[in-house]
């Protein structure tokens, strides 16, 4: 059985490759994935610059980063727009579970999040549960491991009216 890591509709994000720690908002709705950047540019020796956020960001560390590992992409903006972005691999980890995913570059001063992870990165990496925010996600994801997988079913068989306790604690029938 194959076991995911539930998340919510926001997860704690490390960003591998820059050790740093954010919140992120959890979208099934958009496709890609998304990070607030500022001072993006391609230099004639075709690397992208960049920073993570911007001035007015906590996070800000003004480091400016080269790569020449991107790539350009047609983006619908939430409004419907249609925009070209830069796109990036970022190594992240969001609840123990690292993942690479491919992740566009944009303002998003505007918004809550400084980054969204989308259904690319989602796939076949998590489990969302809406009704969860990040600190209610690791106890869930507890319950989770601990009742699903090979052995379930013989839990189930051993003792039904514990099961059924451990799995719908406190709800009613």
């Amino acid at each position: 059985m194959l076991r995911l890591p539930i998340i919510g509709r926001e997860a704690s994000v490390v960003i591998n490759e820059h050790n740093i720690n954010i919140t992120a908002k959890i979208d099934t709705g958009a496709d890609s994935s998304s990070i607030w950047a500022s001072h993006i540019h391609v230099d004639n020796d075709g690397y992208l610059h960049f920073m993570f956020f911007d001035e007015g960001s906590p996070y800000f560390t003004g480091e400016e980063i080269l790569t020449n590992k991107f790539s350009a992409r047609g983006i619908h903006n939430a409004s419907g727009k249609r925009m070209v972005r830069y796109c990036i691999p970022l190594t992240i980890t969001i609840h123990d579970k690292t993942i690479t995913t491919l992740t566009n570059l944009c303002s998003r001063k505007s918004l809550t999040y400084p980054m969204l992870i989308g259904r690319n990165a989602l796939h076949n990496n998590f489990l969302v549960d809406v009704s969860l925010n990040k600190d209610m996600v690791k106890e869930e994801y507890k319950l989770h491991t601990r009742i699903c997988g090979p052995n379930m079913n013989k839990k189930l068989s051993r003792n039904p009216s514990e099961f059924h306790k451990t799995i719908y604690q406190g709800e009613a029938n």
